[in-house]
C-alpha cells in the first residue's frame, strides 16, 4: 500500500451542519493590523445577514502588509475535531485562516492555512488541524506543538491578508463549522507515531504542492521543512537511525539552497521516509535522493 493511501484511509471527517463556531454567544471580534509595527494597513467589520463582512485597504508602507479580523471564544469547544469546514464570500485573493492556542504564545504569530478565494463567489475549503503551520512574524516556528494535538486548547480563529499586493480587500465568512474526526470503518485510526509521521508529511505535501505550482516555491519550503523539523523534534522513536539521517541531511543542504531546489530536496526526503515507513523491505539510507 502506498503512503497516500495509507493517509486517505486512516481518518474520515463529518461536517457538524448544525454548528457555527461562529454563533457562539460569547464570541468577541477584533481587527489586528500592520499599523501595531508602524504600517498603514486598514480595515473593520461589520455583520451581516449571512455572517460577518471584513473589509478595507492593504498598504505596504512603512514595512507593512497585513489586516487580520480575530474572533475569540471561551466555547469553541474542538475536542475530537479533525479541523473545520470555512463557508466564504473572497475577493479572488489568497488569504490566511489562523488559529491560537491558548497554552502556546506565538510572538506576532499563530498557526496558520492559506485558501484561494473567487472574487463575489460562495466557496466552502475544508481545512485540518495538521494543515495549519505555526508562524512568529510570518516564518515557520521550530519546535511548536502541532495544533491537530490539542485542537480543544484553541480559542481564537482569524482571517489575514497578506499577500503582498496593495489596494482594496474585502472577505466575507458565512460560516466556520467543525469537522469532527472519524475513524475509517476499513481501516483502524493511525495511532502509532510512524503513522503520525505519515500523516503530518501528507499534510505538508497537501499545502506545498499548490504553492509551488502557483510560483511560490518559498512558501512550498516552509510547509516542508516545518513539518520536518517537528516531527523530529515531537516523534523522535518513529525513525530508525538511517531515517533520522535522510531527514536531517536534507534540513542541513537545505540550508545551502534557494527556495525552489531546497523544496525539492525536502521533499525527495520526506518521500524516501514515507516509501520506506509503508515498505519496510526499502533501506533508508539508500534511497535519499
Amino acid at each position: 500500500m502506498s503512503w497516500n493511501v495509507l493517509f486517505a484511509a486512516t481518518l474520515t471527517t463529518t461536517v457538524a451542519a448544525d454548528r457555527d463556531l461562529l454563533s457562539n454567544s460569547d464570541v468577541s471580534w477584533r481587527t489586528v493590523h500592520d499599523t501595531v509595527m508602524g504600517g498603514r494597513s486598514s480595515g473593520s467589520w461589520v455583520p451581516v445577514e449571512d455572517g460577518v463582512r471584513f473589509e478595507g485597504t492593504l498598504s505596504l508602507q512603512n514595512n507593512g502588509g497585513f489586516a487580520s479580523l480575530r474572533a475569540r471564544s471561551d466555547s469553541f469547544d474542538l475536542a475530537n475535531t479533525d479541523g473545520i469546514e470555512l463557508e466564504i464570500i473572497g475577493d479572488g485573493r489568497v488569504w490566511w485562516v489562523t488559529a491560537d492556542r491558548y497554552d502556546v504564545p506565538l510572538r506576532a504569530g499563530s498557526y496558520r492555512a492559506s485558501v484561494q478565494t473567487q472574487a463575489g463567489e460562495t466557496t466552502t475549503h475544508t481545512l485540518r488541524w495538521a494543515d495549519f503551520t505555526p508562524t512568529s512574524y510570518g516564518r515557520p516556528v521550530s519546535g511548536a506543538p502541532p495544533l491537530q494535538r490539542a485542537p480543544e486548547r484553541i480559542a481564537q480563529l482569524g482571517w489575514m491578508i497578506a499577500d503582498g499586493q496593495p489596494g482594496d480587500f474585502a472577505l466575507q465568512v458565512n460560516a466556520v463549522r467543525p469537522l469532527a474526526a472519524e475513524a475509517s470503518p476499513d481501516m483502524a485510526p493511525a495511532t502509532g507515531p510512524r503513522e503520525g509521521v505519515l500523516m503530518a508529511f501528507a499534510g505538508a505535501i497537501r499545502l506545498g504542492v499548490p504553492a509551488f505550482n502557483m510560483g511560490d516555491p518559498g512558501r512550498c519550503r516552509a510547509h516542508y521543512q516545518s513539518a520536518i523539523e517537528t516531527v523530529l523534534l515531537t516523534s523522535p522513536d518513529a525513525f530508525s537511525e538511517s531515517e533520522r539521517q535522510v531527514l536531517q541531511a536534507s534540513l542541513m543542504e537545505s540550508m545551502q539552497q534557494g527556495d525552489a531546489d531546497a523544496a525539492w530536496t525536502l521533499r525527495r526526503a520526506m518521500d524516501s521516509v514515507m516509501m520506506g515507513m509503508t515498505d519496510p523491505s526499502i533501506r533508508q539510507g539508500d534511497t535519499a535522493g
